[in-house]
């Protein structure tokens, strides 16, 4: 339990960073900024002095956008004060800030509640407007139904086109989705990887005996973790579900939970130190028993043979398959040795 109070809130903090849980993160692609995550926030107390494409599931802009703005997501709310031309692609868009230049939308259903100032190019299957949306430049449109158009205020002209946009402005949109898709992709890799080699490093610096003592038993028998790796991975929800389910069970069944994915969490660690050391070995032609070294190689490896298509994924499952195997093989024999 000691250990377990240790190393938890190190996991946990671990995995928020790996998962991009973090407001957005900055990149730059082949001709843009990038801010990109899951849930990607710029608030109002900000401003944007260059041009910036944001991408993420959930994007809520409230700041001050001075150049133009590109915004893809699944759920946008764009509520700043954008004074160049924005482009939003979303699934569900909500705009009720202060378009000073022209907008361009293209969503599944987007909401206009603000004062637009340029004019606005909107398609989407379906639009609304009410009392608050202000358009004064011209609102041309294209849409499978649209609410409101009576109460807007609109002082330019109003033109309804055919549900269809050209195929050049769809092959720019595209461009810029799969930029972004590219960007995301790698940046989820480098955190991912950030967030394990931290984990490991930590639970090196708490328990470095145990992390050499699962090693040791992968190194003895890997087959044989393999082979309980599979089982525990398998095993180990039925049997936590059906603890929870019975009421004299459940605080045993949420604490196995818990270490299940603490299991999960570190399992990759112990095999990535165990391959590091094999290939540093054969490169050096002795048997290595440092850490640092050995265990960034190994995760490397690990994580390189992750995203060759059709094979990455089982070269992670095995890898995680050998560290559960070896922890439970380890935690086995330490329960039976202090029986005895």
């Amino acid at each position: 339990m000691r250990t377990l109070t240790k190393t938890v809130p190190i996991l946990f903090f671990c995995l928020l960073a790996a998962s991009g849980g973090f407001a957005y993160q900055e990149h730059h692609g082949h001709h843009q900024r990038w801010h990109t995550g899951i849930n990607v926030s710029f608030g109002a107390e900000k401003a944007l002095e260059k041009a910036l494409s944001m991408a993420g599931i959930n994007v809520d802009m409230h700041g001050r956008a001075k150049r133009p703005l590109k915004i893809l997501g699944v759920n946008v709310h764009a509520g700043g004060e954008f004074e160049d031309t924005t482009v939003v692609v979303a699934a569900r868009a909500l705009l009720d800030g202060t378009f000073r230049s022209r907008l361009e939308c293209y969503a599944a259903h987007a909401e206009l509640t603000g004062t637009f100032e340029g004019d606005v190019v909107l398609k989407a299957a379906r639009i609304t407007l009410d009392s608050t949306t202000v358009i004064r430049g011209n609102f041309s449109f294209s849409a499978a139904s649209i609410e409101g158009l009576d109460r807007a205020t609109i002082e330019g002209s109003v033109s309804e086109r055919p549900f269809e946009t050209p195929e050049e402005k769809w092959s720019e949109l595209s461009d810029d989705i799969a930029e972004a898709a590219r960007v995301a992709v790698m940046a989820t890799w480098i955190l991912s990887f950030a967030g394990i080699a931290l984990t490991g490093m930590a639970l090196h610096a708490l328990l470095p005996e145990h992390v050499n003592r699962v090693v040791e038993t992968l190194d003895d028998s890997p087959w044989a973790a393999i082979g309980s790796g599979l089982v525990f991975f398998a095993a180990a929800p039925l049997l936590t579900a059906l603890a929870i389910m019975t009421l004299v069970g459940i605080t045993a069944g949420l604490v196995g939970g818990l270490l299940y994915l603490v299991a999960l969490l570190t399992g990759q660690i112990y095999s990535a130190l165990w391959l590091g050391r094999k290939l540093t070995g054969k490169l050096r032609g002795t048997a290595s028993g440092s850490f640092y070294g050995p265990f960034l190689l190994g995760l490397a490896m690990i994580w390189l043979l992750g995203i060759i298509p059709f094979i990455g994924w089982l070269a992670g499952f095995l890898s995680l398959l050998l560290g559960l195997g070896a922890l439970w093989l380890t935690t086995w024999r330490t329960i039976r040795s202090g029986r005895g």
